[in-house]
């Protein structure tokens, strides 16, 4: 149902145009008239294009959910749909490549591209379920790093460059204070210090503070930490249990964990 509302709302807008452009007549506000009939041709279009019944268009989501319901694999269903999405990309590129031919430039070349990303959107969709898949299951402790090195926040970045980022070669670490976690700090945020300033900051006057962006239970899977990470845009997530941080997980170490599990085959 979800995924039918987004080309019945087209249609639905099409029609809307249409009574609007009828409105206004063909003569006397042809403006308006050309206006509200290429909103209506564009909103059918995008509909019926959204029908397709190729993942992750709206049809192909119907597809899986069809194949899904009968083989009872969405691994399967999502194969499935994501392979027809792709030959769908595939045959408008070609159709794309024999416009160019023909002498129709920017049509050939829209149809080029839109196939291309839809051929791209497909294969991402389906190697997103499967990565999700792989993790599922397996809670962030089991991968974390636990040995974490740490930044005390009144150093200078003078120090935190040689002492921390050239000794350890990692791309950031936890700032702490007092006993207590109150940040991280990564070579993004050297990029705010000029160099003859570095002996003059201190840590904390550069990192980013702790907020739940940043930090992850020790329990949860680590398919809602690559959620996190890849939603909030970062390398690693500290992980606390009961309070205390315990570990740091990395995008670096998850890789590892599905390469590991990718050549095991488990």
């Amino acid at each position: 149902k979800i995924a039918l509302s987004g080309p019945l709302s087209s249609f639905v807008l099409a029609a809307v145009f249409w009574g609007i452009r009828a409105v206004f007549g063909g003569e006397t506000h042809s403006l308006f008239y050309a206006l509200f009939n290429y909103l209506a041709w564009i909103n059918l279009a995008l509909g019926i294009f959204n029908l397709v019944p190729g993942f992750p268009l709206d049809g192909g989501r119907v597809l899986r959910a069809l194949i899904w319901w009968r083989t009872g694999s969405l691994n399967e269903a999502t194969r499935i749909a994501s392979g027809v999405g792709k030959g769908f990309g595939v045959l408008l590129m070609i159709l794309g490549g024999l416009e160019i031919f023909s002498g129709q430039l920017v049509g050939g070349l829209w149809f080029f591209l839109i196939g291309m990303f839809l051929r791209g959107m497909a294969s991402a969709g389906y190697q997103d379920l499967v990565i999700k898949q792989s993790l599922e299951g397996v809670d962030v402790k089991e991968v974390m790093i636990t040995n974490v090195v740490t930044v005390p926040g009144n150093l200078s970045v003078s120090q935190l460059v040689h002492d921390y980022f050239y000794h350890y070669h990692f791309r950031g670490f936890p700032v702490v204070e007092g006993g207590d976690v109150v940040g991280t700090v990564s070579l993004g945020n050297m990029k705010a210090v000029p160099r003859d300033e570095q002996d003059r900051v201190a840590v904390r006057e550069i990192m980013t503070p702790l907020s739940s962006n940043l930090s992850i239970s020790s329990h949860d899977s680590l398919s809602k930490a690559l959620t996190k990470m890849m939603r909030e845009g970062v390398g690693r997530l500290l992980v606390f249990d009961g309070g205390r941080m315990v570990g740091m997980l990395t995008k670096a170490g998850l890789l590892r964990f599905l390469e590991l599990k990718n050549v095991i085959g488990k």
